[in-house]
């Protein structure tokens, strides 16, 4: 009889045992995944954010881009003439003459594009 209640003991011991390490596991597995669900809302938050950010700095840089490249055809045009100047509206930068009066600064203000789109 002895035997039988050490053998039930034993197994009662292992049992709880077995409970204590499963409920540690469980609350670690919890709390885990707690952790992961915080942090992937945290990070949720500033994804649209930056999203936008980086929708308008390509904007500003493909606009940055295209008046620069009217910026060079213009001074490619101006170094070629003798007798006028040429204005890009995209170049946006006045350019320089010289007349018989001295030296003139050039530019487009207020360019509206017309109906047949020149």
């Amino acid at each position: 009889m002895t035997l039988t209640r050490d053998r039930a003991k034993l197994v009662t011991s292992v049992i709880e045992e077995e409970i204590a390490a499963m409920t540690i596991r469980y609350r670690q597995v919890c709390l885990l995944t707690a952790m992961i669900l915080l942090a992937g809302c945290a990070q949720n938050r500033e994804v649209p954010k930056l999203t936008n950010q980086v929708v308008e700095l390509k904007q500003v840089l493909g606009e940055l881009t295209e008046q620069a490249t009217a910026l060079e055809r213009q001074n490619r045009l101006n170094q070629s003439s003798s007798s006028g100047v040429y204005l890009l509206p995209a170049a946006n930068n006045a350019a320089r003459l010289q007349s018989s009066v001295g030296e003139l600064s050039l530019s487009l203000n207020y360019v509206k594009s017309e109906a047949n789109g020149s």
